[in-house]
C-alpha cells in the first residue's frame, strides 16, 4: 500500500504531471512525439478527466541507454522538486532503460510522485509495482541483446557471402548501391597514385607531406568522403586498410556501453575477426604492404601516451608545422633542442634549457639566418670539392668493403637470431598443443612472433642495401644533384627540412668569443654528408666537419690579415687606417688582437667559451638564484668541432 494519496493533486487543484516521450533514432518520425502526447492524454482524460489536469511533455530524440542525456537530467531535476503529481510514459524505457528505470520510480515515489508506464504496465500507486518494473526493465535489456546478437549474426554471414560492402575509399569503383565485393572493380587511374603514396611514406614522409601532394595534384578524397581535401588523418587511415592488400576485415572493434551509457569503441576480440580474402582488389604486395605497416607502428610508438610517465612520450613532438631548423637544431652546451620564440621574438630561437634556468648559453638566433648561412655552406662546399683522385677512390673502395664486411656480420647474426627465435615458436605452439589454452604460452607465441617479422624486415632493408650503387659518384653528379636539389625546394616547406636532417648532423650552437675579448657571439658548428644526396647511405668519405658564424665580423676581425701584413711591413698604423679605409684604433685593436692570438698558440681568432664562470659576465639568468646547470644525461657540454 503507497503512503501517498495520489487521489488528491498537490495544489489542491488541478494535477500536474510530466509527459516524456522519446524516439530514438534519426530514422523514426517526429510526428511519433505527438502520437505519444495524444496516447498520453486519452489515458489522463480517463484517469482524471479532460479538465482536471495540466501536462508538460518533454519531447527528445537520443537512445535510452544514455544516463547524462540532457533531457533526462531535466525531467530528474522536476521531479526532485516534489511539485509534480505524476510522470507518465509510453513504457518504462521511453524515460530510461536498464535498472535505472527502476531506480527513477523508487525515486520519485519517495517524493511523492506517480510514475506510470502505461504499456508495460507499471504504475507506483499500485502495490507490488517493483516487480512488474524490474521484470519489464530486464526484458527491454534482454530485448535489446537479443537484437544485437541476431544482427550481428546475420551481418556476419552476408560478409563471409561477399556482401556488406559498405562506403569504399578512394581508388575503388562500387557499380551499384547492392554491389557485392567480387562486382568491385580498382580505379586505374589510382594505380600511379598509390604507389607514389607508399613509396613517400617508406622514405619516410609524414602523412601531413602525403596529404599535401594528394592535394597538390588535385586527387579526389573518394565518392563517400565528406571533405574534399585531404588530411594527415585521412591519409593515415586509408594506408592502414588492408583492403589495399586483397583483404576485407570486419569485427576488429565492437562497442561497449561505459557507466554513463554512452557507447565506446573498443578492439574486439582476436577470434572475433572475418577476413575476406580479394586479391582483384589490392594495390600492393601483402608483403609489401605488411612492412610498410610495421614499420610506420614503430616510427610512430614514440609518439604514442603511455601509461608510464617516468619519460616525456611527446617529447620531440612539433606542435605545428616547424619550419627547419626547428626540431633540429640543439645546444652545444646542454645538448638541448633549440625552440622558437627565443627571447619573445617570433623569428628568433634558444635553448630551451636556458629558458628553464638549467643552461647557461642563453644566446638567441635568428632562423631564418641559419637556414641562409648553412644552405650557402653546403653549396660553397660542393662546389669547392677537390677532384677524386686515386687516394680517394682506393679510400673509398676500403670504406665499401669494410661496410660489406660489417653487412655480412650483420645478416648472419640475424640469420642465427631467426633460426632461433624460430626454434623457440616451435616449443611453444608443441607446448600449446600438449597443454590447450595457456595466457602465458600465448603471450611467448606472440613475442616470438613479433620478433621473427622484426628481424625479417631487418634483414630485407639490408638486402636492399646490398643493392646500392658501389661506384664512386662523380663531383659533377654531385654538384649537379646538390644544385637541383637546393634549387627545386623551398627552405619553408617540409620535405627541405627532412631533407636537411639526413644531410646535416651534430647540428649544434655554440658560444665563442674572440681570443682578446668581446661579446659571446654563436656559431654554428654541424656536419655534412653528402651521401644521401646520390643515394647512398654509407660513404663516410663524403662526411666534412663545418663552422659557419652568425654574427657580423667586427672590423678589426675583417682587417686582420691586412693589417698584420702591412705593420709587418714596417708601415704606420695611422697611414695602415688611411689605406684600408678605418680609424687608427681599429688597426690598434686588430694588431692587439694578434698579439693576444700568439700568445695563446692559436690561428682561429674564435676561442670557444666551455663553462658558465665564463658566461656570467654576459648573461645574467646564470646570476640567479634558481640557475643550475644540468645537461642531458649522457650529453658531452664542450663539442667544438674543428672546421675541414
Amino acid at each position: 500500500m503507497s503512503f501517498y494519496d495520489y487521489t488528491k493533486p498537490k495544489n489542491g487543484t488541478k494535477f500536474e504531471g510530466i509527459g516524456v516521450a522519446r524516439i530514438s533514432g534519426e530514422n523514426q518520425d517526429e510526428k511519433s512525439w505527438e502520437d505519444q502526447e495524444a496516447f498520453y492524454r486519452e489515458w489522463l482524460d480517463r484517469t482524471y478527466g479532460r479538465d482536471n489536469y495540466e501536462l508538460r511533455v518533454i519531447a527528445y530524440q537520443g537512445s535510452g541507454q544514455i544516463l547524462d542525456h540532457t533531457e533526462f537530467l531535466e525531467l530528474c531535476d522536476l521531479v526532485a522538486t516534489g511539485d509534480y503529481d505524476f510522470v507518465i510514459a509510453e513504457d518504462l524505457s521511453r524515460i530510461i532503460r536498464r535498472l535505472q528505470a527502476v531506480i527513477f520510480c523508487e525515486e520519485a515515489e519517495a517524493l511523492g510522485t506517480r510514475v506510470v508506464g502505461i504499456g508495460d504496465p507499471v504504475d507506483t500507486s499500485i502495490e507490488g509495482w517493483e516487480y512488474a518494473a524490474v521484470f519489464t526493465s530486464l526484458k527491454n535489456k534482454a530485448f535489446c541483446k537479443d537484437t544485437a546478437r541476431r544482427i550481428r549474426r546475420t551481418l556476419r554471414n552476408r560478409f563471409a557471402n561477399g556482401e556488406i560492402v559498405m562506403c569504399l575509399q578512394y581508388g575503388y569503383i562500387k557499380p551499384h548501391p547492392g554491389a557485392s565485393d567480387e562486382e568491385v572493380q580498382k580505379d586505374p587511374e589510382a594505380d600511379a597514385v598509390y604507389e607514389k603514396w607508399v613509396s613517400m611514406l617508406e622514405d619516410d614522409a609524414t602523412y601531413a607531406e602525403v596529404a599535401r601532394w594528394l592535394n597538390s595534384e588535385n586527387v579526389p578524397t573518394g565518392k563517400y568522403c565528406t571533405e574534399d581535401k585531404w588530411t594527415g588523418a585521412m591519409v593515415k587511415r586509408l594506408t592502414y586498410n588492408p583492403i589495399l592488400k586483397g583483404e576485407r576485415h570486419r569485427n576488429k572493434k565492437k562497442v561497449r556501453r561505459k557507466q554513463n551509457g554512452r557507447p565506446e569503441c573498443i578492439n574486439a576480440p582476436p577470434e572475433e575477426l572475418l577476413v575476406r580474402q580479394v586479391p582483384h582488389l589490392a594495390f600492393f604486395e601483402p608483403d609489401r604492404w605488411d612492412r610498410l605497416i610495421r614499420k610506420l607502428d614503430e616510427r610512430n610508438k614514440k609518439y604514442q601516451r603511455s601509461k608510464e610517465r617516468k619519460n616525456d612520450p611527446r617529447a620531440g613532438v612539433a606542435r605545428k608545422r616547424t619550419r627547419w631548423p626547428g626540431q633540429h637544431l640543439r645546444c652545444g652546451v646542454c645538448g638541448r633542442i633549440f625552440v622558437h620564440g627565443g627571447h619573445g621574438r617570433k623569428g628568433r630561437m634558444m635553448c630551451n634549457g636556458a629558458r628553464v634556468y638549467t643552461c647557461w648559453n642563453a644566446m638567441s638566433v635568428d632562423a631564418a639566418q641559419v637556414a641562409e648561412v648553412v644552405t650557402s655552406d653546403i653549396r660553397e662546399l660542393v662546389r669547392g670539392l677537390p677532384s677524386f683522385d686515386v687516394h680517394w677512390v682506393t679510400e673509398y673502395e676500403n670504406q665499401r668493403a669494410q661496410f660489406r664486411a660489417a653487412q655480412d656480420a650483420e645478416l648472419g647474426r640475424i640469420e642465427k637470431e631467426l633460426a632461433k627465435e624460430k626454434g623457440a615458436l616451435e616449443n611453444f605452439l608443441a607446448a600449446l598443443g600438449e597443454l590447450g589454452s595457456s595466457p602465458s604460452v600465448l603471450q611467448k607465441v606472440k613475442s616470438c612472433e613479433s620478433k621473427i617479422q622484426l628481424l625479417e624486415d631487418r634483414r630485407y632493408q639490408l638486402e636492399q642495401d646490398c643493392g646500392q650503387r658501389e661506384e664512386l659518384p662523380s663531383l659533377e653528379e654531385i654538384t649537379a644533384v646538390s644544385d637541383e636539389t637546393f634549387s627545386n625546394l623551398a627552405v619553408e616547406c617540409e620535405e627541405f627540412g627532412r631533407l636537411m636532417k639526413s644531410v646535416v648532423t651534430e647540428f649544434f650552437v655554440l658560444p665563442y668569443q674572440l681570443a682578446n675579448g668581446g661579446h659571446v657571439q654563436p656559431r654554428i658548428a654541424f656536419r655534412i654528408c653528402l651521401a644521401p644526396l646520390v643515394g647512398s647511405s654509407d660513404m663516410e668519405l663524403l662526411q666534412f666537419d663545418r663552422i659557419v658564424d652568425l654574427a657580423k665580423k667586427p672590423k678589426r676581425l675583417r682587417f686582420l690579415n691586412d693589417v698584420v701584413r702591412m705593420v709587418n711591413t714596417g708601415e704606420k698604423h695611422v697611414d695602415v687606417a688611411e689605406k684600408l679605409g678605418i680609424f687608427k684604433t681599429e688597426v690598434g685593436y686588430a694588431m692587439a688582437l694578434h698579439r693576444r692570438m700568439q700568445e695563446l698558440g692559436v690561428a682561429d681568432p674564435w676561442i670557444p667559451v666551455v663553462d658558465e664562470s665564463q658566461a656570467a659576465r654576459y648573461f645574467k639568468r646564470v646570476r640567479n638564484s634558481v640557475f643550475k646547470f644540468e645537461p642531458l644525461e649522457g650529453f658531452e657540454s664542450t663539442r667544438h668541432p674543428r672546421a675541414e
